[in-house]
């Protein structure tokens, strides 16, 4: 009975990790097709960067035409929960970089700040102008 006691609690903690480190892996690639979706459609000129950096589950993006690239990444990624940040540039030659940050505590089913905090999770694709 001891070692089930012990045993039991040390179980469901690794079960409920793996859980969590699977929704944490799927969360990113969710993340990383959204931004490279969004920089190769900047790069070819179908989307613009939109300027500034949006956040809070892009409620500041909704105002947005659909041809911005933040507004293109919030729509790929509203089903994330938690306030994330898009941020999309394009310099002079159109090459785009677009970025994408979620603070994993966000992203959790506990709350890890007794590890010293839960940082962020972020997501980067650039593409550049195939023109020379």
């Amino acid at each position: 009975m001891i070692e089930a006691a012990i045993a039991v609690p040390l179980f469901i903690i690794l079960v409920s990790s793996i859980i969590q480190l699977g929704f944490i892996a799927n969360s990113y690639v969710q993340m990383q097709d959204a931004v490279r979706f969004a920089a190769r459609e900047m790069s070819v000129g179908r989307v613009t960067s939109g300027g500034g950096v949006y956040t809070n589950t892009c409620a500041s993006a909704s105002g947005q035409a659909a041809t911005t690239a933040q507004r293109v990444v919030c729509d790929q990624v509203s089903a994330l929960p938690g306030n994330f940040s898009v941020v999309a540039d394009q310099n002079a030659s159109g090459a785009s970089l677009v970025r994408l940050t979620i603070p994993l505590n966000d992203l959790l089913f506990f709350n890890i700040n007794f590890l010293g905090g839960g940082g962020t999770l972020t997501a980067e694709a650039s593409y550049g102008n195939e023109e020379s």
